[in-house]
């Protein structure tokens, strides 16, 4: 499930299913699983400054 999410460049997807992972296999993921959730939440905080921004573009330019 977390190769077939990798491959459509999901993520987040795939963060969510090696998250249910257990014992070694979890404790050998873990140091991905981290840095895979860090990405995913700056991608994440970055799509919400985006479109804030282009909220407060258009409220400009329509003299809002």
């Amino acid at each position: 499930e977390a190769q077939a999410a990798l491959s459509k460049s999901d993520l987040a997807g795939a963060v969510k299913a090696l998250a249910t992972l257990k014992g070694g296999a979890a404790t050998a993921a873990q140091p991905w699983l981290k840095d895979a959730q860090l990405r995913v939440d700056a991608e994440q905080t970055i799509a919400k400054l985006s479109q804030d921004l282009a909220g407060d573009m258009a409220a400009g330019a329509s003299g809002g």
